[in-house]
């Protein structure tokens, strides 16, 4: 099936109401620091005033546009955070040179010229508010900190779908190099007696981590974006990403240590069957994101994200396990 090019493209602009609010929080001038061109002037006409700026996507909108993402949803490139005020000038200069007006040097107009605006109006609550959120997210994308600063249409989504995007990317290159021996960790070893106890503990931990995962992701990350929440702040989601983000270490940790320690050879079955969780179970967790993605696509309001994860583990999991224990009586 042939895909209607045109469609893709209108559902990527920016709706009327964005360009409105891009033109505002720029006070009608140019977002390039070089620039600063006021972009409304007096017509001829004496009703009217021109318009010369532009809402200019940071990342591109269409394929073959400048800055383009593939992996980014329609939602994500039409919303407010993707957005910048320029002139007509620097709107042509960005898009034909994108290699040296990359998304981070436009996410840093953006920032620099929405604070300076604060600043030239004395707006001394915004800015601490600002300073606060520069300070939360140093360490995460400027995205972030652009969709926590904005806080747009279903913010709470476009937060979330981000800082996962980036904390899984992150998890996914410590997954494959366990997988490929470079998760590097000096090997111990254990005494006989000491041996019972520690695959003993091993169940009891991966046991607390299935549950954890489950009322991390039901009451730390959706509830953030239930119809019925109205309490959400960056901080708080922050703050739960980070949460459930550590326990998706603790199952690498739990893999590798299980790797890494010297165990006879009754125990080739147990460490066969605990081999690629931390792989399995992180695509598992992907699908949060997926289902965010969604529900922005469908553009309902009404719905709530329907998450159903396979976060359990292999059915001969139990036997192999009391096997090992009874081998060591």
């Amino acid at each position: 099936m042939k895909v209607n090019q045109k469609n893709n493209e209108n559902e990527n602009r920016f709706s009327s109401d964005t360009k409105r609010i891009l033109e505002k929080r720029a006070a009608n001038i140019c977002s390039s620091p070089n620039c600063s061109f006021i972009t409304a002037q007096p017509s001829s006409d004496p009703y009217k005033a021109l318009n010369l700026g532009k809402a200019c996507h940071i990342k591109g909108a269409n394929v073959g546009s400048a800055r383009y993402e593939k992996n980014m949803t329609p939602a994500e490139r039409k919303d407010i955070s993707n957005g910048i005020w320029l002139c007509g000038n620097c709107h042509d200069l960005i898009d034909k040179d994108p290699n040296k007006y990359t998304v981070e040097k436009l996410q840093s107009w953006k920032l620099y010229h929405e604070e300076k605006i604060l600043r030239t109006n004395n707006k001394f609550t915004e800015i601490d508010e600002f300073e606060a959120l520069k300070q939360l997210f140093k360490n995460e994308s400027q995205q972030a900190l652009i969709i926590s600063f904005t806080k747009g249409l279903d913010w709470e989504y476009f937060l979330i779908i981000e800082l996962l995007r980036n904390k899984f990317e992150k998890l996914s290159i410590r997954c494959n190099r366990l997988s490929s021996g470079l998760e590097y960790k000096p090997s111990s070893s254990l005494s006989e007696s000491d041996l019972k106890e520690w695959i003993q503990r091993k169940i009891y931990d991966i046991s607390n981590l299935i549950q954890f995962y489950k009322s991390a992701i039901e009451s730390e990350i959706l509830i953030h974006v239930k119809t019925t929440n109205i309490d959400s702040d960056p901080a708080k989601i922050l703050e739960s990403i980070n949460l459930f983000i550590h326990g998706c270490n603790e199952i690498i940790e739990w893999e590798r240590d299980i790797q890494y320690t010297i165990l006879p050879s009754r125990f080739n079955k147990f460490i066969d069957v605990t081999k690629g969780w931390s792989v399995f179970w992180l695509e598992e967790f992907k699908k949060i994101q997926t289902e965010l993605e969604r529900l922005l696509t469908i553009n309902n309001s009404e719905l709530e994200a329907n998450i159903s994860l396979k976060i359990t583990l292999p059915d001969d999991f139990e036997k192999i396990c009391s096997s090992t224990i009874q081998s060591l009586k």
